[in-house]
């Protein structure tokens, strides 16, 4: 998985828009966790962190950076 982290700057729509833009974004095998609490979206590492980008910033939420997590 990777965490995108979102910046604290970001005006976004709510959770629900957020996964509504990934869904819209990522095939519906890829998982999502969404954390607004902590400023965190984990996406599986088989999706496309471009695609991921767009699709969180399109929903109002500015990525401040990607990091890899080892399991």
């Amino acid at each position: 998985m990777r965490t995108y982290v979102l910046a604290p700057t970001g005006e976004g729509r709510g959770e629900k828009a957020l996964e509504d833009a990934l869904r819209a974004s990522l095939p519906r095998d890829i998982p999502v966790r969404i954390d607004l609490q902590h400023g965190e979206v984990r996406v599986g590492a088989d999706a496309d962190p471009q695609a991921v980008v767009f699709a969180i910033e399109s929903a109002g939420y500015p990525v401040s950076s990607v990091e890899e997590v080892r399991s």
